[in-house]
């Protein structure tokens, strides 16, 4: 997953991504530092940098990335992120 923006929030796209086992290559803006702080995750590069960024595809695809580990980087799994929403949906009742 490649998201080299100039402004975010916490991207969605990447959460999906490392659910997916996806490592991601993504500029330092917003809260993706956060969502990428796991060296299993992916690489962060500077924003606004075509140069950092390109450098850093390169050594994304150069690199074994192992997908579970990868999983492992992000926030909550698939099934864990459908109980968390289970349960939030079974509360307001």
């Amino acid at each position: 997953v490649t998201l080299p923006s100039h402004n975010e929030g916490t991207p969605n796209v990447l959460l999906e991504g490392l659910a997916c086992g996806k490592p991601a290559v993504a500029s330092d803006v917003g809260g993706i530092p956060d969502v990428l702080a796991d060296p299993r995750s992916g690489i962060i590069v500077p924003v606004k940098n075509s140069g950092a960024l390109a450098e850093g595809l390169l050594a994304a695809l150069g690199r074994g990335w192992s997908p579970e580990e990868v999983r492992a980087s992000g926030p909550w799994s698939w099934d864990e992120s459908a109980a968390r929403l289970g349960e939030l949906l079974s509360s307001l009742r």
